[in-house]
């Protein structure tokens, strides 16, 4: 008898011990979820949920700046019946141009080959091909510093032999200078724009959400053509530099509210 009661007394208190821990964990999560609950609600008081008003307002800043340096592309075109004495020719040539241009005062370091090819030459008698030769291309580029010399070098270059110039472009060296000074000029047109658009709608700027920049490039050269080789041999042509446009378009994306 005595040890059935105390089986029973010993289940009773376990069972206490288990019902007791069951209902701690309750305890502690309900009031773990009423403290969550409440901080979240307290953190969004007075904070409506809205949507963020954003407008993009461009300027564009242009200056211009003198010329530092010139660029020219010239051509040597030979042709012989075999290609041995094509290349031979056109090397010559091309040796002797660089010599003149180095005399000229052009260095060694403002003359790059661009181009070097060598093509067969056919001609077709009936459809049918039959091989006349071989045609030999070397492209240089001349950079020039001293622009008054821009005439000289394109009759130098004709008279010994060059046959195809593409073009005289015309570039500033270093263009931070300008690029910033068209930058400050988009972003005053832009403060501009954007004061006036908050005093008209009754908004104000809260931050600047956005930038981005761009540069236009237009490096389209001059067109010089050497079809009359002996005309351009006899004179010197006047080429005017003029002025270099520098343009900064900036885009600036402001919140409002």
């Amino acid at each position: 008898m005595f040890k059935l009661n105390h089986q029973t007394d010993r289940f009773i208190r376990n069972l206490f011990i288990t019902f007791a821990g069951i209902l701690s964990v309750y305890i502690i999560f309900w009031v773990g979820t009423e403290i969550r609950n409440n901080l979240r609600e307290y953190s969004s008081i007075g904070r409506a949920d809205r949507p963020v008003s954003l407008v993009s307002i461009q300027g564009t800043g242009d200056v211009y700046g003198v010329p530092t340096l010139a660029k020219i592309n010239v051509g040597l075109l030979t042709q012989a019946p075999v290609v041995a004495t094509a290349q031979g020719e056109n090397t010559t040539k091309m040796n002797d141009l660089q010599q003149a241009l180095r005399a000229l005062g052009v260095p060694e370091d403002d003359m790059q080959t661009q181009g070097y090819s060598i093509y067969p030459s056919y001609s077709y008698t009936d459809g049918v091909q039959q091989l006349m030769g071989y045609e030999v291309n070397h492209m240089l580029e001349i950079r020039i510093r001293d622009l008054e010399k821009i005439g000289d070098v394109l009759q130098l270059a004709t008279s010994k032999g060059a046959n195809q110039i593409s073009g005289v472009e015309f570039t500033v060296e270093d263009k931070e200078a300008l690029l910033a000074e068209a930058r400050r000029e988009a972003l005053a047109k832009v403060q501009v724009k954007i004061k006036d658009m908050a005093s008209m709608l009754g908004v104000r700027v809260v931050r600047v959400a956005g930038f981005n920049e761009y540069v236009p490039t237009d490096d389209t050269p001059i067109p010089f053509y050497a079809g009359g080789i002996a005309e351009a041999r006899l004179l010197a042509p006047e080429v005017s530099s003029g002025s270099e446009k520098v343009e900064v378009v900036v885009t600036v994306d402001f919140e409002l509210e």
